[in-house]
């Protein structure tokens, strides 16, 4: 087992699970129960330079935009679980999220997974806009209906029911599978 040692009693093993959880990994029961189980290694191994350019930019934006009257880091509790939104500002009398990325192309894969992410955050905070804001220029909209995103948080409880769960849950086959980071290990992504 790998581990490193960062006082005589405290230590870091590399081979655990890690029990990560991101907001658009409950999009599918089998996505939030592989996403709890990869390991602290695995989450290193993948992290580049471009993450760290991402979260130094990204905190000197959210300062922008709490500054101008948005709430920033909004947090979002599902079944016990965190999260947050970037920030949910106001426009018009409406509440907006807002999630801003280093780079936004529409069209992509990547761009997919975004508008899940806003949607969830979306249906959490009982939003029914939200905007996704590249550093590069490009701002998407979003918006939802009730059912929508009623929808959207069953499937979001519904996954989280099975994170302890020994045996793998089932999957839900969408257009999210596109995105997915377990998609090589899953039969829905080979259906699509």
């Amino acid at each position: 087992m790998r581990r490193i040692r960062v006082l005589d009693n405290v230590e870091i093993d590399m081979e655990r699970p890690s029990g990560n959880l991101s907001i658009v990994d409950l999009v599918c029961p089998y996505r939030a129960w592989r996403a709890t189980r990869t390991t602290v290694e695995n989450i290193v191994k993948d992290e580049d330079v471009n993450i760290v350019i991402g979260i130094v930019s990204h905190r000197a934006v959210l300062r922008q935009l709490e500054q101008q009257g948005c709430e920033v880091e909004v947090p979002i509790e599902v079944a016990g679980r965190k999260f947050r939104a970037d920030a949910v500002c106001e426009e018009n009398g409406e509440k907006v999220v807002v999630e801003v990325k280093k780079k936004v192309v529409p069209g992509s894969v990547i761009t997919e997974q975004y508008k899940v992410q806003v949607k969830m955050y979306m249906a959490f905070l009982g939003v029914k806009r939200g905007v996704i804001v590249g550093l590069n220029g490009v701002r998407i909209n979003i918006t939802a209906s009730e059912e929508e995103l009623r929808g959207i948080r069953d499937v979001a409880e519904t996954s989280l029911l099975y994170l302890d769960s020994e045996s793998e849950p089932p999957r839900r086959r969408g257009e999210w599978c596109g995105f997915c980071p377990f998609k090589n290990e899953c039969v829905n992504a080979r259906l699509i």
